[in-house]
């Protein structure tokens, strides 16, 4: 349940509720440290908002960092509880899989 929610069982299930909201932090939080990592050992300056620590990594992962960067507004809205957003946010993050394992990937590639 907690791999593929429906909107109503989100809505209607608090405890699925935060788990997905986690979830969602935890994805995007994990793409920022990467990122941050790889500004670090490409000895670059770490910007101070996580939008800006995804861009700045365009230079070793290319445009896909324009994808990505984006996801950091889904994970601010969905962590301060704008409830009207959330689902949308959601079926966002969701969406950008592949992105998102790609953006992974290209970091781990691009620090070694």
């Amino acid at each position: 349940m907690l791999q593929n929610p429906t909107q109503e069982a989100y809505t209607a299930d608090q405890i699925l509720r935060r788990a997905v909201d986690k979830s969602l932090d935890d994805i995007i939080l994990a793409c920022v440290d990467l990122a941050a990592l790889l500004l670090r050992i490409k000895k670059r300056t770490i910007p101070k908002t996580y939008k800006e620590i995804i861009l700045a990594t365009h230079e070793f992962i290319g445009a896909l960092a324009l994808k990505i960067a984006p996801l950091t507004s889904c994970r601010n809205e969905t962590i301060h509880q704008y409830m009207k957003l959330n689902w949308e946010n959601i079926k966002t993050v969701r969406n950008a899989k592949e992105d998102i394992l790609l953006f992974v990937n290209k970091i781990i590639a691009a620090s070694a």
